[in-house]
C-alpha cells in the first residue's frame, strides 16, 4: 500500500471514530451551501420579476394621473384599483398632453371595479383600441385585441373561472352603481400570475357608459418620441394642469434596479459569512484530526 493511500485510509478511519464531530462539520458545510444557493435563487427571482415588469411597461414613458390618489402597478399598465369620480381626470386632458412637443402618443385609460358571473373584484380596463397597444403591451394568446364597444379581452385565470372562451359573452356589472354591459369575448390574455389575469380589457366608451363616467379617465399613458425628454415633458404637464401628477417610468426602473443591487450586496454578505463559518468548521476538523 502506498504512502498516500495509507494516509487517506487513516483519515477516513479517524473520521469514523468521531462521528458526531464529523456529522456536525458536514451539516455546517451543507447549511452554508444551501444558504448560498437559496439566496442566489431569491436574487435571480427578483431580477426575473423586474425584467417581466419592464416588458409589461412596454412603450409607456410617462403616466399622468390625479394627484389626489395613490399610484400602484399592475400588469401591462400602471393604474389605481378603484375608479371614483373625485379622483379621475377630465378626458380633455388627453388632447392637451398629445399637443405637448416631444409627445408621440397619449392614450386614455379608465379603471373600474366590477363583478362578472358572481366573481367580485374584477378589474375592467377601458382603453382606446386604436392607441393602447402602441403605448403598452398585452400578451393576447388566443383571438385578438378589442376593436369595438361590445368586445372584450379576458385574463386566462378569469376565463377559466368563468368557463369563458373566445366567441362567448360576458355580463359586466359595475360595483359602484350596478350599471352593466354585455361584451363578446374576442381574446384571452396571459400575464403569468393568476391575480394579474383577473381582469378584462374593453373599449373605453363602453366602460365609461357602464360606470356613468362619460368624459372621465383614470390615467393617460404617454409615449415620447425620445425617452430622454421625459423630465422636461413631465414638468410641462404638471405646470399646465394643476392637481395632476406625471410619473416617469424611468424613475421606477432606476429605483427597482437600486433595490435589486442593495439586496444583492446584502445576500452576498450573508453568503460570505455562511461560507466563512463553514470554513472554520472544516479547519477545526482537520486540525483536530491531525493532532489526534
Amino acid at each position: 500500500m502506498g504512502k498516500f493511500e495509507a494516509l487517506v485510509k487513516l483519515a477516513f478511519k479517524n473520521l469514523g471514530r468521531r462521528k458526531a464531530r464529523s456529522m456536525l462539520t458536514i451539516a455546517g458545510i451543507a447549511v452554508g451551501v444551501i444558504m448560498v444557493v437559496s439566496l442566489l435563487s431569491i436574487t435571480s427571482g427578483m431580477e426575473v420579476v423586474l425584467k417581466s415588469t419592464l416588458r409589461d411597461i412596454g412603450g409607456v414613458d410617462i403616466v399622468v394621473f390625479n394627484a389626489s390618489r395613490g399610484f400602484e402597478t399592475h400588469p401591462g399598465v400602471f393604474n389605481v384599483m378603484v375608479a371614483r369620480s373625485r379622483a379621475l381626470l377630465s378626458e380633455s386632458i388627453v388632447e392637451g398632453v398629445q399637443s405637448i412637443p416631444g409627445v408621440y402618443l397619449a392614450s386614455p385609460l379608465l379603471v373600474i371595479p366590477a363583478s362578472v358571473g358572481g366573481i367580485h373584484g374584477v378589474i375592467v380596463y377601458g382603453v382606446d383600441p386604436e392607441s393602447y397597444l402602441n403605448v403598452a403591451s398585452l400578451n393576447v394568446v388566443e383571438g385578438r385585441f378589442v376593436s369595438g364597444r361590445d368586445e372584450c379581452v379576458v385574463g386566462r385565470a378569469l376565463s377559466s373561472a368563468l368557463h369563458a372562451s373566445v366567441g362567448g359573452s360576458l355580463r359586466i356589472v359595475y360595483e359602484e352603481n350596478g350599471g352593466n354591459m354585455e361584451c363578446r369575448v374576442v381574446g384571452i390574455f396571459e400575464a403569468g400570475v393568476d391575480f394579474q389575469e383577473n381582469a378584462i380589457y374593453t373599449d373605453i366608451r363602453a366602460a365609461q357608459a357602464t360606470a356613468n363616467l362619460a368624459g372621465y379617465v383614470s390615467q393617460v399613458l404617454v409615449k415620447l418620441n425620445d425617452p430622454r425628454d421625459a423630465a422636461s415633458v413631465q414638468e410641462e404637464i404638471e405646470s399646465r394642469y394643476l392637481g395632476v401628477r406625471a410619473f416617469r417610468l424611468s424613475l421606477f426602473i432606476e429605483r427597482a434596479s437600486q433595490l435589486i443591487n442593495t439586496w444583492n450586496m446584502f445576500f452576498l454578505g450573508v453568503s460570505s459569512i455562511a461560507l466563512v463559518i463553514g470554513g472554520f468548521g472544516v479547519a477545526n476538523t482537520m486540525f483536530m484530526a491531525v493532532a489526534e
